[in-house]
């Protein structure tokens, strides 16, 4: 991962080492030659990913080291002739860098002992062109459109006509109506990171499928957004993209769209919350190539297929009846959302997570395969996960106390989970008025009892950890390890 630092303070700087640091690990250095000196901005090149360096945090706070490598000679310029030597010879400034910015400006404060009777170095006539730090914005054209850091315009008859808008270093943004995103457009952005973004409408005539088929590509463009109505696009192929980050869309679809080759876009985060008809489908045999990346996929008000990949996931089905499935290598999040989901978890070792957050209806529960106890792998138990504004008996943090209907109608107290035959939960009534939850170890319905009493109880999911069809579905399971309290 590359940073783009710009020293304000000094006009030059000389003869010394400048260092990037983050804690205790330097991340790299630069030289800064005695003779010719550099200007305000230094890139450094680190070899540690986003992930190493700011550990899923927006910021993160990094150090610069200054050493003098040159002895008494001059370090640092202000103005045109007044010349420094570093002094002490050691000196840090700390800053804070964005995850997405991967640049910032340093107020530097470095003091110095005035040297006097050395002549300023010779600078160049020309200074290169200021930074843009505000971006361009660039709206496309029914005809092809090129842009570059280098040119932009569109191609008219059998003519490139230029204009004077570039992409840049900073955010820019491009706005393509719909039938404007296409005919051979070539977009490409040579910075990363830099928080670009593409929008785009679609519509029936006009829609996701065809556009990205027929450009040549679209690249380093970070945030790319689809405005849709009645899109009737079957099969998105994102081949063309690369250097996206994030994929969002909001609209109407007119079918569940079936995405390829979407990790090849570079994109780790899908957001189809905004979309009320038609649905996703996501899966790892049209992924285009598997990651260990992080995976975020949030589908659709309608009925979703998400599947996560190699890497930790975050699955969230959101309406509809969708069918999930978690990472086979490490944990997933999951949560199904409206609509009676489908769940397969697949990390045997890992701990995977089902959210039934404020889940209370059949039409809403979630049916979960090859979930694991605890009793068959404590170091891997998954959890489902509740909240205690919902389920009002429990409190968040703590553990539920496990018992069986016999001593619930006994105790009659709150905090109570239910572990019994289905038979004897519908018996139990807690008279706590309180909203309590319970397991049917011979056939895995997780119980919702708003007031305690099991007698209408509701079915809000099933498990299922069974290896073996002639035990009951889930022997293994320990509600102090199973059952998460949020």
């Amino acid at each position: 991962m590359d940073f783009l630092l710009k020293l304000k303070g000094f006009k030059k700087y000389y003869g010394m080492d400048v260092s990037l640091m983050k804690g205790d690990d330097t991340l790299d250095t630069i030289t800064i030659s005695d003779d010719e000196g550099s200007g305000k901005k230094l890139t450094f090149e680190t070899e540690e990913s986003k992930e190493e360096l700011f550990g899923g945090e927006a910021t993160a706070e990094f150090k610069v080291v200054f050493t003098d490598e040159n002895g008494d000679s001059r370090n640092f310029r202000k103005g045109e002739s007044n010349l420094f030597d570093l002094d002490p010879d050691e000196q840090t400034e700390t800053t804070t860098l964005k995850a997405k910015k991967k640049k910032a400006k340093i107020k530097v404060k470095l003091q110095g002992e005035k040297i006097q009777g050395e002549e300023p170095p010779v600078e160049p006539p020309v200074e290169p062109p200021v930074e843009n730090e505000t971006g361009t914005t660039i709206t496309l054209t029914a005809q092809q459109d090129v842009y570059s850091e280098a040119f932009g315009g569109s191609v008219i008859g059998a003519d490139f006509v230029q204009n004077e808008l570039r992409f840049t270093s900073a955010a820019d943004t491009v706005f393509a109506a719909a039938g404007t995103l296409g005919a051979t457009d070539d977009l490409s952005d040579a910075s990363t990171g830099d928080g670009d973004q593409l929008n785009l409408t679609t519509n029936a005539q006009n829609n996701l499928e065809n556009a990205v088929a027929n450009v040549v590509q679209v690249a380093g463009l970070e945030d790319f957004t689809v405005t849709s109505t009645n899109d009737n696009s079957a099969n998105v192929d994102l081949t063309t993209l690369s250097g996206v980050e994030s994929l969002r869309a909001t609209g109407t679809f007119d079918n569940q769209v079936v995405y390829q080759n979407y990790l090849l876009s570079g994109a780790r985060n899908f957001d189809f919350s905004g979309v009320t008809t038609g649905g996703v489908n996501f899966t790892n045999t049209n992924a285009g190539v598997n990651t260990n990346d992080a995976l975020t996929l949030t589908g659709s008000g309608a009925a979703d297929v998400l599947q996560a990949n190699n890497g930790a996931a975050q699955l969230n089905g959101r309406g509809g009846i969708d069918t999930i499935q978690g990472s086979a290598v490490v944990g997933s999040t999951v949560t199904g959302g409206s609509g009676r989901d489908v769940i397969t978890l697949q990390a045997a070792n890992s701990v995977d997570v089902v959210s039934l957050v404020t889940i209370t209806a059949t039409n809403n529960g979630d049916d979960i395969t090859n979930f694991v106890g605890a009793d068959a792998n404590a170091n891997a138990a998954d959890l489902l996960r509740f909240d205690a504004s919902t389920f009002n008996t429990y409190s968040a943090g703590n553990d539920v106390d496990e018992v069986n209907a016999a001593t619930a109608n006994a105790n009659q107290s709150s905090n109570l989970f239910i572990v019994d035959t289905a038979a004897a939960i519908a018996g139990v009534n807690t008279l706590t008025g309180q909203g309590t939850l319970a397991l049917a170890e011979d056939t895995g319905v997780i119980l919702y009892a708003s007031n305690g009493d099991f007698a209408n109880a509701v079915d809000i999911g099933t498990i299922d950890n069974d290896d073996d069809a002639n035990t009951a579905p889930v022997l293994d399971f320990v509600a102090r390890t199973n059952v998460d309290i949020v």
